[in-house]
């Protein structure tokens, strides 16, 4: 017998400075999908393996190498200095509460 269920629906709110956050994220997710639609247009081959072979052949061409060392390094870099201003903001956010 089928099950009843019942969907909420709520606005989410959040402090204005998480904006910036959330901008700041959307940019890095934006620049990672470019990233691997670009190697994926470069290796078109990759669209005929299954699931787990694609995925092994992505990780082989995007491990890092000398030769595509320094955009991971720079995406890496971004990534760490978002989770940095994502820690003081919900730190500011906790010491404005009490």
């Amino acid at each position: 017998m089928a099950k009843a269920t019942k969907t909420i629906r709520q606005a989410l709110q959040y402090p204005p400075q998480s904006a910036r956050s959330f901008a700041e994220h959307q940019a890095l997710y934006n620049r990672v999908v470019a990233f691997y639609f670009e190697v994926i247009q470069a290796h078109e081959g990759l669209l005929s393996l299954k699931s787990k072979e694609a995925l092994t052949a992505l990780e082989k061409l995007t491990h890092a190498t000398e030769k595509c060392i320094v955009f991971r390094l720079q995406l890496l870099q971004e990534y760490l200095r978002l989770q940095k201003t994502s820690a003081q903001a919900k730190s500011k956010r906790v010491s404005m509460r009490t």
